[in-house]
């Protein structure tokens, strides 16, 4: 569990600035990606490579929506592939 919560509070140069809108929508497509069984570093590599390594609030508005299109996409694989086994 530590693990987990490091991994959302330590990615990206986050700062723990909890109203940040943007941060707040990330880290709420990350959890959602470790419940769907990935690891969190696996999480924080699949932010870090869609963002280009910028930080998300260096990110230009259609870049932000790149990254959150970009998760929402792997989100909805891993529940594709989740659905798939599960049968």
């Amino acid at each position: 569990m530590a693990s987990y919560i490091k991994a959302l509070k330590g990615f990206m140069g986050y700062t723990g600035e909890e109203n940040n809108w943007k941060v707040k929508q990330v880290k709420n497509i990350k959890e959602q990606l470790v419940k769907g069984g990935y690891q969190p570093d696996e999480v924080n590599y699949f932010v870090q490579s869609f963002a280009n390594h910028t930080d998300i609030d260096g990110l230009s508005e259609d870049e932000f929506k790149d990254l959150i299109e970009r998760l929402e996409a792997q989100l909805a694989l891993a529940k594709k592939c989740r659905d798939t086994f599960s049968k």
